[in-house]
């Protein structure tokens, strides 16, 4: 269940031009055309920085920053039917990280309340290896109890940070797992804030 960090460098160029024009007075005075109207500047719509995205098969909603790539998704069939599991992810267009949305639906009844904690314990263990731990803390998600955390790891040289939430809903059967990485915090606590704010179950 290891996945790699992927990184998504950004490289923008911008070009200048310039030029240069001369003018001749002319020898004598002459009538000048009257002044055109200055022209009204033009009309955009605004645009918006955050896309709502729906999750419809695994009942969730999400805000997403409009100028990152589309969301793919994976899916991948468990063993033996006990579960399938979906992979929403995102690369980063204008910072190193990317978003994804983990949910792992089980069959049948699905996980015992028992078995609950220590499922998303073991599940931020997976995450931790090779990171290290910024904070961690219990929350509420979806009327279910949560676990909120953040990580970091050196890549090159330049320190990388994950946030996570990971829940189990017993209502549809499905462990979710959030996952924003950035190589910037002003990014984290804003873009990534509000993803992780903005996610919520949809379902019934």
């Amino acid at each position: 269940m290891q996945r790699a960090l992927r990184l998504f460098p950004f490289f923008m160029i911008l070009a200048v031009s310039s030029c240069t024009q001369e003018e001749k007075q002319p020898a004598a005075a002459v009538a000048k055309p009257p002044a055109a109207a200055p022209r009204a500047p033009a009309q955009t719509e605004p645009v918006e920085k955050y896309v709502l995205y729906k999750g419809d098969q695994d009942e969730f909603t999400v805000e997403i920053p409009s100028d990152l790539n589309a969301i793919k998704v994976k899916q991948n069939p468990g063993p033996q039917g006990k579960w399938r599991t979906n992979e929403y992810r995102v690369d980063a267009s204008r910072f190193i990280g990317g978003i994804m949305i983990r949910c792992q639906k089980f069959a049948g009844s699905g996980i015992p309340a028992k078995n609950v904690e220590p499922m998303l314990k073991d599940g931020l263990e997976i995450w931790r290896k090779g990171k290290t731990t910024v904070f961690e803390k219990k929350v509420e998600w979806a009327g279910t109890d949560a676990i909120r955390a953040r990580m970091k790891q050196d890549h090159k040289g330049m320190t990388v940070y994950s946030d996570y939430l990971l829940a189990y809903l017993p209502a549809n059967q499905t462990a979710y797992t959030a996952m924003f990485i950035s190589s910037d915090l002003k990014i984290l606590d804003e873009a990534g804030e509000r993803f992780f704010s903005s996610f919520k179950h949809a379902g019934k």
